[in-house]
């Protein structure tokens, strides 16, 4: 899992955060992932993560609802972009439409 601080919170930790819910609480977890896209294009741009636990005991345990970016970040130069944004040379959107 990668913890730079230039980046925000990717899917291992939503992961991390359910796995832990489900072996080491022993709580009930219903976990979703659910791509999201931008018009005809074919990468997601982001993923809804969402998790709802129950405690053994019945009471409220893991929460959480939000969208992980799907971003591509290079260390040595220092930048960032969002794969589901991307364009062409045209600035067309890329890639869209349907799979061969």
């Amino acid at each position: 899992m990668d913890n730079s601080p230039n980046l925000a919170r990717n899917m291992d930790y939503y992961e991390d955060l359910a796995r832990k819910a489900v072996t080491i609480d022993k709580q009930a977890v219903y976990y979703t992932v659910t791509p999201k896209y931008a018009g005809g294009r074919t990468v997601p741009y982001g993923y809804q993560m969402t998790a709802r636990g129950v405690n053994r005991d019945g009471s409220p345990g893991l929460k959480f609802d939000d969208i992980v970016y799907n971003e591509m970040y290079d260390r040595k130069r220092k930048w960032a972009f969002n794969l589901g944004y991307r364009l062409d040379g045209d600035l067309k959107p890329v890639p869209v439409g349907g799979t061969p």
